[in-house]
C-alpha cells in the first residue's frame, strides 16, 4: 500500500502554462499541483498547491467554476459541488493568467464489515458474540474520510428480521441488544444477512452499501 501511495505522490499532477505579463516584464510559469492524487474528489477537502514564478503568493487569486477554493501562502483547499471536470482559474492583479482543467470523481464506495469480515464469509460460531457494530471504510484511499453508518438490517435464514433504528445505543453503528442476542443464539449452518447498510459522508450525502452475508461454521 505504501508503494502505491508513494507512486501517486511521485506522480503529482502539475500543469504549467507560460505567459508574458507586461506588468512584471517577464515570462511567468503557473503551477497548480493536486497534492494527494491526480484528480479532485467531490464531498471532501482537496489540498492544492499553487505558485506563479516571480509573483508573491499574496497576489495570487484562485477560483473554480463549480465549488470553492480557499487558502493562502500557496496552499489551498478545493471543495467540489458537481461530478464533472472543474476549471481552476489563476489571476494576478486582476488579470487572468492561467486556466487549467481537472477531472472530478466521487469518493469510492466504502466496504462495510463486522470485525473485519466483509462480503460473503464464513464466521465461526465462537466469534459471533464478539460482533457489536457495523463499520464502513474506504481501502487504499489517500484521504481520511469519516463515514457514519446510519442504518442497517439483519435477517436470518430462519426468517428473523431486525432493524437497528429501534436501538437505544447512542452509537448509531452499534447492533441492538436483540441483534447481539441473535448472534449469540445462532447455530452452525445458519445464515445471517446484514443488508440495507446506509452510510453518510461528511458533506451529508448518503449511499447504500453492499451487504454482508454470514454463514455460521
Amino acid at each position: 500500500m505504501k508503494t502505491r501511495i508513494n507512486f501517486f505522490l511521485l506522480t503529482i499532477l502539475i500543469f504549467a502554462m507560460t505567459t508574458f505579463d507586461k506588468a512584471y516584464g517577464q515570462n511567468q510559469v503557473v503551477s497548480i499541483a493536486v497534492d494527494k492524487m491526480n484528480v479532485l474528489y467531490i464531498g471532501i477537502e482537496n489540498p492544492i498547491t499553487i505558485a506563479v514564478s516571480g509573483v508573491s503568493s499574496d497576489k495570487i487569486i484562485a477560483s473554480i467554476n463549480h465549488g470553492t477554493i480557499k487558502g493562502e501562502n500557496g496552499k489551498y483547499i478545493a471543495k467540489l459541488t458537481e461530478v464533472k471536470n472543474a476549471i481552476i482559474e489563476i489571476s494576478v492583479d486582476g488579470k487572468i493568467i492561467s486556466k487549467q482543467e481537472f477531472r472530478v470523481k466521487r469518493i469510492p464506495d466504502p466496504i462495510a464489515h463486522v470485525n473485519h469480515y466483509s462480503g460473503s464469509v464464513n464466521i465461526p460460531k465462537s466469534e459471533l458474540d464478539k460482533i457489536e457494530n457495523v463499520v464502513a471504510e474506504i481501502k487504499n484511499f489517500s484521504f481520511d474520510v469519516n463515514i457514519d453508518v446510519v442504518n442497517f438490517n439483519i435477517s436470518t435464514s430462519n426468517s428473523k428480521y431486525l432493524n437497528n433504528k429501534d436501538k437505544q445505543s447512542e452509537n448509531i453503528t452499534d447492533c441492538t441488544n436483540a441483534m447481539k442476542e441473535l448472534f449469540k443464539t445462532a447455530m452452525v449452518g445458519d445464515e445471517i444477512f446484514i443488508s440495507d447498510i446506509k452510510i453518510k459522508f461528511p458533506d451529508g450525502t448518503t449511499r447504500i452499501l453492499s451487504g454482508i452475508n454470514i454463514t455460521v461454521i
